[in-house]
């Protein structure tokens, strides 16, 4: 008995069907990449990094730890200690890149070499411990920050509109307190603690 024929089926058909959406999707795409791609920037490694040339000699002794900051115009150089941290220095001075000298600072007579300082606004903030001092440094004018409850301040940043102490809580040193310090009110205002939870987190 002969054994019946299976139906056929358009395959050709179908398949080219489908080629030609395939071919026009992949069309479509390649000139989408082509309007939108953009090609990658390979940058030039420098062929130099610069020099270090030595500056006019400066009026006050050699340093570490000295609380140092940027003007604008001038860099800021006080207190800190002697190299053998064997003296604390209170005095400081502001250099000049451009023209390669020195001016005269005002002090306000006492300084510390584990001072953390930022430069918010024209002044220098600077702080140790539970307190600190604000400063222009081309006026020479220098104002007491208020106290710091509850915090000892182990470093000093500045935002666009504060400036942001951290440190550790006194009575609980494995806790990190913050405080926000508003210039314009003059008084800090307390913001979480964060409480450790071995001794990783003393600073």
């Amino acid at each position: 008995m002969p054994v019946p024929e299976a139906p056929r089926r358009n395959l050709p058909a179908t398949a080219s069907v489908f080629f030609l959406a395939a071919a026009a999707l992949l069309s479509a795409c390649s000139q989408t990449d082509t309007a939108t791609r953009v090609e990658p920037v390979v940058a030039t490694a420098p062929t130099s990094f610069g020099t270090w040339e030595p500056i006019a000699e400066a009026p006050i002794p050699p340093r570490a730890f000295a609380s140092t900051a940027w003007t604008g115009s001038q860099v800021v150089f006080w207190a800190g200690s002697s190299l053998d941290r064997g003296n604390a220095y209170s005095d400081g001075a502001l250099y000049d890149p451009v023209t390669d000298s020195w001016n005269a600072m005002a002090v306000p007579g006492w300084g510390h070499p584990g001072l953390t300082s930022t430069f918010f606004g024209t002044e220098l903030f600077v702080a140790a411990k539970g307190s600190g001092t604000r400063i222009d440094p081309l006026a020479g004018e220098w104002n007491d920050l208020p106290e710091v409850d509850g915090m000892f301040l182990a470093t000093l940043v500045a935002s666009d509109e504060a400036v942001w102490g951290l440190g550790t809580v006194p009575t609980e040193p494995s806790e990190m307190a913050i405080a926000r310090y508003d210039a314009a009110a003059d008084e800090w205002s307390d913001g979480s603690v964060f409480a450790g939870t071995d001794q990783a987190s003393i600073i």
